[in-house]
């Protein structure tokens, strides 16, 4: 794990120095390398980011999206709105998430031994040499798990650059659907309530997340 962690890119390992558990950390490992390259252009915003952000014209027409989304679903569904969170999701927020996951600690207890699986029954140098590195990460990046994460990897979440957003149903000041069980939101039909007035709202919004399933988020491009 240290050896392939070595050569990623500076803001990655210094995140997973902040993943305490083993299994979280090489599960996140995993989702570094699957990104590749193209990580760095995704990676969450810093404060200083994070606050420009908030002063643009860009945030400013993000949320006149939201509302021409809010405006459609409350005049298609009297008596509910919806309730967006338009905060950035900044990196300490997301690791936070990330170490407290119950959906990340099991699939990170599963990688992790499959990963321990694989360096037994494998030859492998002590210490790693480049191929034994590069073979384990061939390893990782095509290892899957049983169980899906319900989060991106810790600064790669589309949270993170505002280009993504999770709305909330609301009857009053009570909360009817939030972010928490998909067939919930089927079963009362919200799913279908929220993409239509989504697709009759803006253009500016793709959705709802596939994979992990998540029909309260949308993907948004300015």
């Amino acid at each position: 794990m240290v050896a392939a962690a070595a050569r990623l890119a500076p803001e990655q390992r210094e995140a997973l120095l902040r993943i305490p558990e083993e299994p979280r950390r090489l599960l996140a490992l995993r989702g570094y390398l699957r990104a590749g390259r193209g990580a760095s252009g995704r990676w969450a915003w810093s404060r200083a980011q994070i606050e420009a952000y908030e002063r643009s014209p860009e945030y400013a027409a993000a949320l006149a999206e939201i509302e021409k989304v809010n405006g459609e679903f409350a005049a298609s569904n009297p008596g509910y709105t919806l309730r967006v969170n338009t905060q950035v999701r900044s990196l300490d927020e997301q690791l936070s998430k990330w170490n407290e996951n119950d959906s990340v600690k099991r699939a990170g207890e599963e990688l992790f031994t499959r990963a321990l699986t694989e360096i037994s029954t494998t030859s492998y140098a002590e210490p790693p040499g480049a191929g034994e590195v590069e073979r384990f990460e061939r390893f990782l990046r095509g290892a899957d798990t049983g169980t899906t994460p319900t989060l991106a990897v810790p600064g790669l979440s589309p949270h993170g650059q505002a280009r993504a957003f999770d709305f909330q149903v609301m009857r009053g000041g009570a909360l009817v659907a939030g972010p928490s069980s998909p067939s919930g939101w089927d079963a009362a039909g919200w799913t279908a309530k929220l993409q239509e007035a989504v697709g009759r709202a803006s253009t500016k919004f793709t959705g709802p997340l596939a994979s992990p399933r998540e029909p309260w988020h949308y993907d948004y491009r300015p």
